[in-house]
């Protein structure tokens, strides 16, 4: 349930699909972050950066400090095991793999929370951020808690943003596959370019979507509900 004024106080103003992502979405990274961003950005974390900072590059609202930052995926990676040379290791040599790892970003690559990390620093946002492992109901209650955000005044605006694997892939290690990304950016009544109907809307419709559904694969549907000829009229 989403706070009771916010069916006038905010809304969606705007959406980047999936069906927008570019083909090279390493030479889009490449082009618009720092290379120490891009060294961490693996391949699992390209389709989510370019969404989220797409989307705010085409609707600037407010200041980057005071953009709320909120990501939601199913993808769960397994944690990786060391391969011994000969026999088991020992419990030594088992705490050096994980308490040193060969290089300083290797941790920060293979969590899920990377993507919003690179995003942060690319785009210089500093509003209250978190990431949530899930499908539609993660996504359903992190639409409440970024409308929140603007309601108490702690975000000028903030950006909902949906990150996927295959379902064969959901934990998979992050330099091994590739995702895919949708966002909603949320906003005060006529801060964007279009209006793409109130956060209560968004989580009414979410919330009506059949189970089990992804986090993207929601926002899919929803967009192409609220685009329908039907609904145009």
């Amino acid at each position: 349930m989403t706070h009771p004024a916010a069916d006038d106080e905010v809304r969606v103003v705007g959406v980047f699909g999936p069906d927008e992502l570019p083909d090279d979405l390493s030479g889009y990274a490449r082009e618009n972050a720092h290379r120490k961003v891009n060294r961490l950005l693996e391949r699992i974390s390209l389709a989510p950066f370019v969404a989220g900072h797409s989307l705010y590059r085409r609707l600037p609202i407010g200041d980057p400090d005071r953009v709320a930052l909120l990501t939601v995926s199913g993808w769960d990676p397994d944690t990786v095991e060391p391969a011994p040379a000969d026999g088991q290791l020992s419990a030594a040599e088992l705490s050096s793999f994980y308490l040193h790892p060969k290089g300083i970003g290797d941790y920060l690559q293979r969590m899920p929370n990377n993507p919003i990390c690179q995003l942060s620093i690319a785009a210089g946002f500093r509003g209250p951020n978190v990431h949530y492992t899930g499908e539609v109901e993660s996504l359903t209650l992190m639409a409440t808690v970024a409308a929140c955000h603007l309601l108490d005044g702690s975000a000028d605006c903030a950006m909902l943003l949906a990150f996927d694997v295959a379902t064969e892939h959901r934990h998979a290690l992050p330099g091994t596959v590739d995702s895919t990304a949708a966002a909603v950016l949320l906003g005060p009544a006529g801060a964007g370019a279009g209006d793409f109907g109130s956060v209560s809307e968004l989580v009414a419709a979410l919330t009506a979507l059949p189970r089990p559904v992804g986090a993207v694969a929601a926002l899919q549907l929803w967009l192409a509900g609220i685009q329908s000829p039907a609904r145009a009229r």
